[in-house]
C-alpha cells in the first residue's frame, strides 16, 4: 500500500462539521474511519480487521436510529476495531472503552427520547449531541496517533533509500 491508510483530521473540526451539516456528515466520517482501520488491517497482516465492511458499519447506526441493537452493535465493533487498528499500526493501545460506553449512551438516549417535549426534548437532544461529538473527537484523536506512529514506522525507510549509494 503505498498511500498512507489513515488521515489526520483536525479533531474538533471533525465535530464542526458534523454541527454544520446538520449531522450529515457523521456516517461520511464514520465510513471512512472505518474504512482506514479496514486499511491499516490489511497493512499490518490483522486478517479480523482487514476483512471488516465500512459499509455494513454505517447502515448499521443509521438502522440504529430505528432499530437500537444493530448501532450499539456497530459502536461496540468500532470501539474493538479501533483498538486492533492501534495494535496493528504499532501505537500505544488505549483500553479504556470510554468511546464505546460514550457512543452506546449516545444511542440509547437518542433511541428513548422521541416521546419527549418541550425543554426537556431540547436537554436530551443536547446531551445526544454532546455525546456523539465528544465521542468523534476522541475517535479521531486515537486514528490520529495511529497515522503518526504509521508515519513514523515509514520514514526511516524513506531516508535510508535516499541515503543509499547507487
Amino acid at each position: 500500500m503505498s498511500h498512507q491508510p489513515v488521515h489526520v483530521r483536525r479533531p474538533w473540526a471533525v465535530a464542526v462539521l458534523t454541527i454544520v451539516t446538520v449531522g450529515i456528515y457523521w456516517p461520511i466520517w464514520y465510513f471512512k474511519v472505518n474504512r482506514e482501520l479496514r486499511d491499516v488491517g490489511r497493512l499490518g497482516g490483522d486478517e479480523s480487521l482487514g476483512a471488516s465492511r465500512p459499509s455494513r458499519s454505517v447502515v448499521a447506526v443509521i438502522l440504529g436510529g430505528l432499530i437500537l441493537v444493530p448501532g450499539i452493535v456497530s459502536y461496540l465493533r468500532f470501539a474493538r476495531r479501533l483498538r486492533d487498528g492501534e495494535r496493528a499500526a504499532g501505537a500505544a493501545v488505549n483500553r479504556s472503552g470510554v468511546i464505546a460506553t460514550v457512543l452506546v449512551a449516545a444511542q440509547i438516549i437518542s433511541y428513548a427520547s422521541p416521546g419527549a417535549k418541550g425543554s426537556t426534548f431540547i436537554v436530551v437532544g443536547a446531551i445526544t449531541l454532546a455525546l456523539w461529538l465528544s465521542a468523534m473527537v476522541l475517535a479521531q484523536m486515537r486514528m490520529n496517533a495511529i497515522a503518526r506512529t504509521l508515519t513514523e514506522e515509514r520514514a526511516p525507510a524513506v531516508v535510508d533509500a535516499a541515503v543509499a549509494p547507487a
